[in-house]
């Protein structure tokens, strides 16, 4: 690969001498590293003659920066002590939140819960944005499909009593077919030939739309989740705990994405 003075656009040959800026704040007025390689000190020199005006402007979009840095990290803070599980804190007493680096699948997946409950009820997001958001939310949907249990199923964390259905409601607050908002119909995955009593667990419930709902049932679930198959684990899995046997989905269509927690968790916090 070919490396040119940013300055005076002469080739730097493999073993020639060059020059960068290490200073942090001098390589933030370079937009990538490329345009701070120089083939000598004046070159280097010449590249940050700028007029007074011009460094004052650099300047004001560095500290701007990092003040945008500051604040996301703030609000991150915020988020965790809001939603994020609670540890003993070992120096100070009391608790303080779970970092999401130092989560594990559960802590991390309710932390998550919390962000997209707090995207749904308190952003009120721009048309643009809601686009991003449903993407998030369906991938979250998606990989929680694929877990063995749902953790937001159930009201304890050792995933021993189901969600009644007052606590389900207020868990959710937007469809996990669309990832919209309105009224939400509690919808069951397994509604015939099954027993009373999974019929009305929570694993066995999805929230929709009342036309996502009607829809459901007129075209049936295997058309259904041709639109919507980021929730194919969720019927599988409701279906296999009722005894049901699986849908007939074509091959290679079986949960072929899986997502990370903590990917999820950094979209999401990019959308608030």
């Amino acid at each position: 690969m070919k490396v040119y003075c940013a300055e005076c656009d002469k080739e730097i040959q493999p073993g020639d001498e060059y020059y960068t800026y290490q200073d942090n704040h001098v390589q933030m007025l370079f937009e990538n590293e490329e345009l701070n390689i120089f083939c000598s000190a004046e070159c280097a020199a010449q590249a940050l003659m700028l007029t007074s005006d011009e460094l004052e402007a650099a300047e004001f979009e560095r500290l701007l920066r990092e003040r945008k840095e500051d604040e996301k990290y703030n609000l991150y803070l915020d988020l965790l002590d809001a939603y994020a599980d609670k540890v003993p804190n070992r120096i100070k007493g009391g608790l303080r939140p779970i970092h999401i680096s130092e989560a594990n699948s559960l802590e991390g997946s309710k932390f998550i819960d919390g962000l997209l409950y707090h995207l749904a009820t308190e952003c009120g997001l721009k048309p643009d944005l809601q686009a991003t958001v449903q993407e998030v939310l369906q991938e979250w949907e998606a990989w929680r499909g694929n877990m063995e249990t749902d953790h937001t199923d159930y009201a304890d964390d050792e995933q021993t009593e189901m969600l009644t259905e007052v606590a389900w409601r207020r868990k959710h607050v937007y469809s996990d077919a669309s990832g919209r908002g309105g009224t939400i119909v509690r919808a069951h995955i397994v509604s015939r030939g099954s027993d009373a009593a999974d019929i009305e667990k929570s694993w066995n419930w999805m929230a929709l739309l009342p036309e996502e709902h009607e829809k459901q049932h007129r075209i049936g679930w295997d058309l259904f989740l041709q639109i919507y198959p980021h929730l194919r684990g969720r019927v599988e899995r409701a279906r296999n705990l009722a005894g049901k046997l699986e849908l007939g989905f074509k091959a290679g269509q079986q949960r072929a994405v899986v997502y990370k927690p903590e990917s999820l968790a950094a979209q999401a916090l990019m959308e608030e």
